[in-house]
């Protein structure tokens, strides 16, 4: 091949770019999704997990009637809470 021949093959080689545009969107999209179903299924798995610690923990406290407003009746056998004074410097509104 002559000199002119082979400037114009490399320069029709250089010239082709392959681009897998595509593949590389599709790639992105896939991940995406594939991230948000991870992410949601941790949290869907965490919340779960906190519901049945909030259940237990309803279960263990006192039963009602036992703890009420401010003024309320107290329960037969307990004492009324004692009244708190304010702390020094202060005046009672």
């Amino acid at each position: 091949m002559s000199r002119d021949a082979n400037a114009a093959e490399t320069a029709v080689v250089t010239n082709r770019h392959s681009t897998d545009l595509g593949a590389a969107l599709t790639g992105l999209a896939v991940g995406a999704i594939a991230i948000l179903a991870i992410v949601l299924g941790i949290v869907r798995l965490t919340n779960a997990s906190f519901a049945a610690h909030k259940e237990g923990a309803a279960a263990e406290h006192a039963p009602a009637g036992t703890h009420g407003p401010a003024g309320a009746e107290q329960p037969a056998g307990t004492t009324p809470p004692a009244a708190t004074s304010p702390p020094p410097g202060t005046t009672p509104h």
